[in-house]
């Protein structure tokens, strides 16, 4: 079974796509807080992260934190209009890549199947 590392701040959506991803395969590991992420990032192997942001600083801090650490996962960043400027500060952390919100369950499941066939090839 696949396992992503969900960072959601939101209860509701947290566990909607808990909900939503768990029947496709896919084994939850659903955070609030990117330092329990971190953590989690520790103990835990995954082969994804499904990270949601309103703000892009601490989205580009954890980044950062992520990718100090030789840790090249895979993450997908699900976001309502994100500036171009915004892109371009967190294309210097690949492998990434932005959703934007709203998007479709369909769209998101293909996106991550996607995203965790290209690292294994």
């Amino acid at each position: 079974m696949k396992q992503v590392l969900l960072v959601e701040p939101d209860f509701f959506p947290r566990v909607a796509i808990d909900d939503q991803l768990a029947p496709h395969g896919w084994n939850v590991v659903p955070v609030k807080r990117i330092r329990d992420a971190l953590i989690k990032l520790k103990t835990q192997v995954f082969s994804l992260i499904l990270m949601s942001y309103e703000d892009v600083d601490p989205a580009l801090r954890f980044l950062a934190t992520l990718r100090h650490n030789h840790n090249s996962i895979p993450v997908l960043l699900l976001t309502k209009n994100p500036t171009q400027e915004d892109l371009i500060r967190l294309s210097t952390f690949p492998p990434l890549e932005v959703i934007i919100k709203p998007y479709s369950l369909h769209d998101l499941i293909k996106r991550m199947e996607e995203t965790v066939a290209e690292r294994a090839s």
